[in-house]
């Protein structure tokens, strides 16, 4: 059984999407059920960091923000400098043939958001 699961999703992982006909999407489904998956696809984008995501995540806005990571911080826990240095990266939830995806907008790459159930628009 756990050989013919891991068939079945290999052959939806290997299908080529065509994105350039994706649209900006809201999730269909609890945020907090997608929340594991999305944070993996945003460690993947930002080469393993870590990000904290809030409870209601892309239910409202198909923009996500995620400000740079602080270079030093002080002994309280503030960045060191006083601001965070660095531009911070601008994802948008998109859909197309029913296959949520998150387009980083600095990379022009879109990341499969996969068991997550995503709506138009």
């Amino acid at each position: 059984m756990v050989l013919l699961l891991s068939a079945v999703t290999s052959l939806g992982a290997c299908a080529t999407v065509d994105y350039s006909k994706s649209v900006p999407a809201l999730l269909a489904q609890k945020s907090v059920d997608a929340r594991p998956e999305i944070s993996r696809v945003l460690s993947d984008a930002l080469d393993g960091r870590t990000v904290s995501l809030s409870a209601d995540i892309l239910t409202e806005d198909s923009r996500l923000i995620i400000e740079p990571k602080p270079e030093g911080m002080d002994p309280f826990g503030n960045p060191a400098s006083g601001r965070l240095m660095g531009r911070p990266d601008h994802f948008t939830l998109k859909t197309v043939d029913n296959q949520c995806a998150l387009f980083h907008e600095k990379s022009g790459e879109y990341y499969p958001l996969y068991g997550v159930t995503c709506k138009p628009v």
